[in-house]
C-alpha cells in the first residue's frame, strides 16, 4: 500500500509541475502576442521575435500537454471490449498496454535524444529573429517521452498492485 501511495504522489507532483510549466508557457505566449498586436496596431512597430517565441512555446505546450493527457488517461482510446471484461482481466490488459507504451516510448526517447544531439552538432537554429537552437525545441520531445515513460511505468505498477490486492481478497 505504501508503494501505491508513493506512485500516486509521484504522478501527482510531476503532473502538477508539468501543468504549471505549460501554464506559464501559455501565459507568456498570451502576453507576448497581446503586446505584439498592440504595438503593431497602435505604434506600427511590431516585435520581430514574437511569432518565433509563440511557435517555440506552442511546441512545448503541445508535447507537455500530451504527456499530462496520457497520465490522466484522457487521450482517445477504443476500449469497448476491454470494458466488458471482469475487473481483474481489465486491469491486466491495461497494465500490459501501459508497459507497451512505456517500452515504445523508451525507444522513441532514444531516437529523440539522438536527433537532438545531431541538431546540436550541426548547429541548426530556428528561423526568424530569435535564433534559438533547434535542440531547445527538440528537448520538449525528449521531456515528453521521458514523462510518458514515467507515467506509463507508475500506472503499470499501480495496476499490478491492484491485481495483486484483488487476488489476495479472493483467497
Amino acid at each position: 500500500m505504501q508503494l501505491e501511495k508513493f506512485l500516486d504522489r509521484l504522478d501527482s507532483l510531476v503532473s502538477k509541475a508539468v501543468v504549471y510549466v505549460a501554464t506559464l508557457a501559455m501565459t507568456i505566449t498570451f502576453v507576448v502576442m497581446l503586446t505584439q498586436v498592440f504595438l503593431r496596431r497602435v505604434f506600427n512597430s511590431p516585435i520581430v521575435w514574437a511569432e518565433d517565441l509563440s511557435v517555440f512555446m506552442f511546441i512545448w505546450i503541445t508535447f507537455l500537454g500530451a504527456a499530462v493527457l496520457f497520465q490522466k488517461k484522457t487521450l482517445s482510446s477504443v476500449d469497448t471490449i476491454v470494458m466488458l471484461l471482469p475487473i481483474k482481466a481489465r486491469l491486466i490488459i491495461e497494465a500490459i498496454a501501459d508497459l507497451i507504451i512505456a517500452v515504445s516510448s523508451l525507444y522513441l526517447l532514444k531516437l529523440s535524444i539522438d536527433f537532438m544531439k545531431r541538431q546540436q552538432l550541426l548547429g541548426h537554429k530556428l528561423g526568424g529573429a530569435l535564433g534559438i537552437p533547434i535542440w531547445v525545441v527538440t528537448i520538449a520531445v525528449v521531456i515528453s517521452f521521458a514523462l510518458i515513460i514515467l507515467f506509463g511505468l507508475t500506472s503499470f505498477m499501480k495496476k499490478i498492485l491492484l491485481v495483486r490486492d484483488a487476488k489476495g481478497a479472493q483467497v
